[in-house]
Order: C-alpha cells, then structure tokens, then sequence
C-alpha cells in the first residue's frame, strides 16, 4: 500500500524506493550505477554460476539447499532465465497453452521403453486419440533435453493448467497417475509429478484448512524413516551399505536412531502418500531440520542425480517450503 506517497505528499509511510532495494539487496545500487542497467548488473555477477542444463542442485550443499528454502536470490533468477532460454520454442509456447499443456505434461511422462510407451499411448487414445498424437511429438523434442529441465518446465505450464476447468484438472490427474503407473512402478520423477498436479490443481474450489496445533517431529518418526529411505535407495543403485550410510546421516539431523532404515522394496515413492501428510503437520522448526536432513541423504555421496532432485524439490514443495532452483558451486 502506499508506494507512492499519500495524501497529497504530507504522510510518508515508507522509506524512499531505493532505500528498500538497498536494504533487501546490500550494494545494488551500486552495481547498477557501475553496470549501466539492473539486468547488465546481475548478468555480470550472476552469469558464471549458471551452465546449460545446469538446472538442479549439482555441486550443491546442504547447507545451501536449506538456506535457499523460501529465499530466492538473484543468482536463483539468472537460473531460471537460463533454463528458459534453452527451451525449444514450442515447448515453452506449449507451456503456457491450457489446450497444449496438459499433452505437455503426457509427453513428460511417455516411457522410453517403446513397449511400455504403446501401452501409455493405448491409455491416452482410450480417452483422447489427438492428445496422444500431440504427446509423442512433445515427447520426440523432450528427448533432447537434460534430465534436470522436466521438473521445472513442469513447474511452468502451472499457470496454464490452473486455467483449466474442474473436469479438465481432474481428467489431467487421473491420467497422469494412469500413465505414471501403466508399468506398476513409480520413478521419483513421476511421483513428484504427480504430487505437484495434485497441490497446485486442487479439485475443490476451496482447499480443506489445516486443523489444530503444530506436532513435534518425534511424534512423526516412522513416517520420516520412510521418506529419508526412500531417498536413501533412490541415490544407492541398490548398494544395500551406501543406502544405509546415507540414512544414518540424515538421522543424525533428526537425532533418530539410524536403524530404522526400511527395505528398497517397503521404500518406494507409492509408499510416501501417508509419511508426507503426517509430516506436513510437524512444526516450522521441524520441516526446516527435515528439509536438512533429506538434502544430507541425498547428497551423502557427493553428488545429488537427477532423481534425488525431483524427490527433494517434490518434498519440500509439499511441506510448503519450497526450494529454489540450486546452483553449482
């Protein structure tokens, strides 16, 4: 309210314009003044840390994940400003279609086994022949992206699927489940798909209200075991010793006791519908060490893959804190 001064200049309800930006962002003005221009200012400081396809948390920390959470920075831009320009442009015009995005999001989940896709494509001609059509084509030039780049171009088409009506949303959900589990097996890829269609396209007009008071973490024990097991295992490739290692760490953040690591098979993204809702009801405090804890599963060898990504983004999207776009260091 009020950015320009009220009341015909005589009630100043806020420090000038440029005093905020300051504050938010110590030696802008500065920056600027040498650069010429804000966009020249932040290229110049920001455009080193971003390389093509860089999209994810590669080189990250988990101490830098979790100070990212709900805290963008202008390095956070230049990286979505990247990916964006390495998108072909019928992806990204698709995106922002309702008629084409929802074939946009079939496309995201077309299996690259030839068999398993002409099941997936005999489930979307059941419904809708032309949407099937136009799901191989986007998936014929989703081949050619970095892995990195589904989830987030994903998180783009939001808007465009938030504009289609209750029966379209529906429709889109349940396919997407069906395409997800036309194989009997869900990728961390695709339940964080799923998760996400599911929060930001509710089906009610009125999302039901979180009821009572925060709980503490040590009352959701076993329902965090089962998500940092699943973490665990996805970064493993079956090393039974590197899965339980990487649980171990991600305990000691919680002060659990590490042997409560679940088996690969107990452990899957179709286990975690029920975990995530007990845990959405812990305190701030403990969403932030849970945060920490499953960045320091998943990053226990070094390196964070793609899926362990899509499982740590998915997640903490899901506890309403959401994670940035990460950066190499």
């Amino acid at each position: 309210m009020l950015f320009a001064a009220g009341l015909g200049g005589g009630l100043a309800t806020h420090p000038p314009i440029a005093d905020r930006v300051e504050r938010v962002l110590p030696g802008v003005l500065q920056a600027v003044a040498e650069a010429g221009s804000l966009e020249q200012a932040v290229a110049a400081t920001e455009a080193p840390a971003v390389a093509p396809g860089a999209a994810g948390f590669s080189g990250s920390t988990p101490g830098r994940v979790l100070a990212s959470v709900g805290d963008p920075q202008p390095q956070h831009v230049a990286a979505a400003r990247a990916l964006l320009d390495e998108l072909p442009l019928d992806l990204s015009v698709a995106a922002h279609e309702p008629g084409r995005a929802p074939a946009l999001v079939y496309g995201l989940l077309l299996d690259d086994d030839a068999r398993e896709r002409d099941r997936q494509l005999t489930l979307l001609a059941s419904a809708d022949p032309t949407v099937g059509h136009d799901a191989q084509a986007f998936r014929r030039e989703l081949a050619g992206l970095p892995r990195t780049m589904r989830l987030p171009l994903l998180e783009l088409a939001m808007p465009a699927l938030r504009r289609l009506d209750r029966a379209g949303r529906a429709a889109l959900r349940d396919r997407a489940r069906a395409l997800s589990l036309a194989d009997d097996h869900l990728t961390p890829f695709e339940f964080a798909l799923i998760k996400s269609l599911e929060r930001h396209l509710p089906l009610e007009e009125k999302p039901p209200r979180r009821r009572g008071r925060p709980e503490a973490m040590a009352d959701h024990v076993e329902d965090a075991a089962l998500v940092l097991s699943v973490i665990a295992h996805a970064g493993a490739d079956g090393d039974e010793a590197e899965a339980r290692a990487a649980f171990a760490r991600g305990c000691k953040v919680l002060s659990m006791p590490a042997s409560q690591l679940l088996d690969a098979g107990c452990a899957t993204p179709q286990q975690l519908d029920a975990a995530i809702d007990g845990l959405e009801k812990v305190t701030p405090f403990g969403k932030r060490n849970l945060i920490q804890a499953c960045a320091e599963v998943a990053a226990h060898d070094g390196h964070l893959d793609p899926d362990e990504v899509d499982l740590v983004r998915a997640l903490a999207e899901l506890w309403e804190c959401p994670v940035p776009l990460a950066l190499p260091e």
